[in-house]
This record gives structure tokens, sequence and C-alpha cells, in this order.
């Protein structure tokens, strides 16, 4: 895939390690996490990869990337950038503590530095936590990891999120590729393997001009005339006994088909009859 530029941290001075993140731009803030990586000792790939994955995770709100929120799918404590829970959340804590970034309570203390300790924690458990031997071996292994294999092994080893699941998967992928964006001011350029790549909204041929932006399906129902209902209003005229309107058979397997000249007679009855001209 592109790069962009050779190093998101150039865009971005040395932070200060009490930055007020709540002040900062999401570019500046996913620039300081590459960074808190990189200086964690992952490469350019990974650490691009992983940033990527918190902005997926989080969308870098320093709310997050800091502090603690309930998982509305299983009602547990994500604790962090990660959203570490379960049995990883006291460990990330401690690991944070040592460091002299969280206090007894289990708050982190925002900044540059709570952000590579939590990098670093990352790092040690890929290393250390027998569980993620996949992603030791595909990932942390390989510098220069292709992103799409990145975030197979990532999603499905390490940080386990829905990734193949239609119903995240594509917001998921996208908040991906946004992080990328983020980092290097390009989209990023892998296609996710196993039909997960976000589909673009259905376009409609604009038969005016095809060349001419195209418009959703839903989006072009706000755009539709009374008329353009018509057909469809029929045959609940009938019921409401406003016009008469002729009867429908049905044939199987349920199709609905109307009587001959049925439209020509309706819109007589409606007194729009000029229409037919």
């Amino acid at each position: 895939m592109a790069t962009g530029i050779e190093d998101p941290r150039q865009g971005r001075g040395q932070p200060s390690p009490t930055a007020s993140y709540d002040e900062l731009s999401r570019r500046d803030i996913a620039a300081d996490v590459y960074r808190a990586f990189r200086e964690a000792g992952f490469s350019d790939q990974q650490s691009k990869a992983l940033t990527a994955e918190i902005n997926r995770e989080n969308s870098l709100r320093p709310n997050y990337l800091f502090g603690e929120h309930t998982d509305p799918a299983n009602r547990a404590t994500n604790v962090g950038m990660l959203s570490w829970q379960g049995s990883r959340a006291p460990q990330a804590l401690q690991f944070l503590r040592d460091r002299g970034v969280a206090d007894e309570a289990g708050n982190i203390t925002p900044g540059y530095d709570a952000l590579r300790a939590q990098a670093e924690f990352i790092r040690y458990e890929m290393e250390n936590n027998p569980e993620y031997a996949k992603t030791k071996d595909i990932f942390l292994s390989n510098p220069e990891i292709d992103p799409a294999a990145a975030h197979r092994v990532l999603g499905d080893n390490y940080i386990r999120w829905r990734r193949t699941d239609p119903e995240y998967s594509e917001p998921g992928y996208g908040r991906i590729y946004e992080g990328y964006n983020l980092l290097t001011g390009q989209d990023a350029e892998f296609t996710p393997s196993e039909g997960v790549r976000p589909q673009a909204r259905p376009q409609v041929l604009n038969s005016v001009d095809p060349a001419a932006p195209q418009a959703a399906p839903e989006d072009q129902a706000a755009n539709k005339s009374s008329l353009d209902y018509l057909s469809d209003a029929l045959p609940y005229l009938e019921t409401a006994q406003l016009t008469g309107a002729p009867q429908y058979r049905f044939d199987p397997p349920g199709v609905r088909r109307p009587q001959g000249r049925s439209g020509d007679d309706a819109l007589k009855r409606l007194g729009i009859a000029s229409l037919l001209a």
C-alpha cells in the first residue's frame, strides 16, 4: 500500500508528556499514537496498522484512550485505548501503574507517556501471552507485513473484534481506512480478504445525465412525486371507497395484476385524465 509521508511524526513536534489531548486534532492524536508504537519497538507498517485499529476501536477519543467505558455487547468494563477487559484489564492497569501513568484506583493519567506505556503493554502481550502466538508469528515477526494480513491476525487473534460479521465488518474497516488517512493523508490501498471490504453505496443510472453523481435508492425515493406512487396507491383507493377503483385479481404466487386499462380509468375518476394525452 502507499504509505504517504515517510513518517507521520514529522507532521507534529515532539509531544509533551502532559499535553492536553482534548485540545489536539485527531491527526495530531493519530501521530502521537503512531509515535508511541514506534517507540515501543514496532515497525512503520506495524505502527500504522495498530494506530488504524485504535481508530477503529474508539475513533482516537481521549476519554477512551485514557479512560474506561462499558462494553455494549457484554456489559464488561473496557480499559484504555484497546478496550482491555476481563483478566486483561487489571494486567494492563498494573503495567501502567509500574510505569507511573495510572494510580491505585485505576485512573490513567492522560498524556503521551500513557500512550507509550499502553503501546509497550501491547507489545508485551504479543511477546509473552501464548494466546497471541499467532499474532507474534505473523504480525510481530514481520516488520513489512501486508496491511490486509495485519488486520486479519490483529482482528481475529489479538484484538478479537467481529471482523467477518457483516454487521460490524463494514463500519470497522471504514474506521481502519480512516486511521490510515489520518496518518498519511491517503486512503488505505488494500482489500481485506473473505469478502469483508466495505461496499460502496448502491448507485442507480441517471438516464438524463449518466455522468452526473448517482443517488442511492433511498435518496431517490425522497425525490419522487405523488404521481410516481399512483400505481402503488390504486389498490388502496378501493379500500377507502374513494373512487371505486377496479378489482385486482391475484395469481399465484401472489403477483398482483390490474385489469386492462384500469390505470386510465383511475386517472379519469381522479379528474386528471389529461395526463393520458
